[in-house]
């Protein structure tokens, strides 16, 4: 018993390794202009970073992350995070995923301009 937890834990550390070192095409939002910030950076697209759900302060926190490293969050409350929320939660995410619909979400309200690409990971 003990070797077979042993051989496991080694497994799933070369594994985790090897997840780790291999790139992925994310999915990501290109941008139809690209942003200055600062005045010397050029952002030419934005990844999801992160998002916080709180349902019981009707709460929405999507956190990006730009194509040179900048980070910036867009926060809902209310009714609109309340609509994001329950719509994220019955939504059917076999043909697009979470991120993607969150990323055209921000477009379709105007947030930012560009078009989605990339493949889920």
């Amino acid at each position: 018993m003990r070797r077979r937890t042993f051989l496991g834990l080694i497994l799933t550390g070369l594994l985790l390794w090897t997840v780790g070192s291999v790139s992925f095409a994310v999915e990501e939002l290109i941008l139809t202009t690209p942003e200055t910030f600062p005045a010397t950076t050029s952002i030419t697209s934005w990844k999801i970073d992160g998002l916080t759900l709180m349902r019981s302060e009707a709460k929405v926190i999507i956190h990006l992350v730009g194509s040179t490293g900048e980070k910036r969050t867009y926060n809902f409350s209310g009714a609109l995070a309340t609509t994001y929320i329950n719509a994220l939660n019955t939504r059917n995410a076999s043909t697009i995923s979470n991120e993607k619909w969150t990323l055209n979400q921000l477009v379709t309200r105007g947030y930012l301009a560009g078009t989605v690409r990339g493949t889920p990971d």
